[in-house]
């Protein structure tokens, strides 16, 4: 099993502005366990830390392959959430690694 792990960080931005995009692309990212087949766990957490170097959105799923991942990455509804991630999102990090 692979797990891929991906932190968002938001730009700067009022807080209110913040936490409406954040719910968002929270939404839209929960949306993809139902709709790309390949999604074996999917699990979204908002953060609550307010360190300034503190990510605040963080994505956990799993996938049987890579080839699986990739599927998911290459998948429309994925790409209609990167839209989302490019209106707001300043940082990303992303981790993948075997179980």
């Amino acid at each position: 099993m692979l797990r891929h792990v991906v932190m968002f960080k938001a730009r700067p931005m009022p807080a209110a502005e913040k936490e409406t995009g954040i719910l968002r692309l929270k939404d839209a990212i929960d949306a993809l366990q139902t709709e790309v087949p390949q999604v074996k766990f999917l699990q979204t957490g908002i953060n609550f830390n307010t360190y300034p170097q503190a990510f605040d959105l963080v994505l956990i799923s799993d996938f049987e392959t890579e080839e699986d991942l990739e599927k998911y990455r290459n998948h429309p509804q994925h790409q209609k959430v990167m839209d989302v991630i490019s209106e707001f999102i300043e940082k990303v990090h992303v981790v993948d690694f075997w179980l």
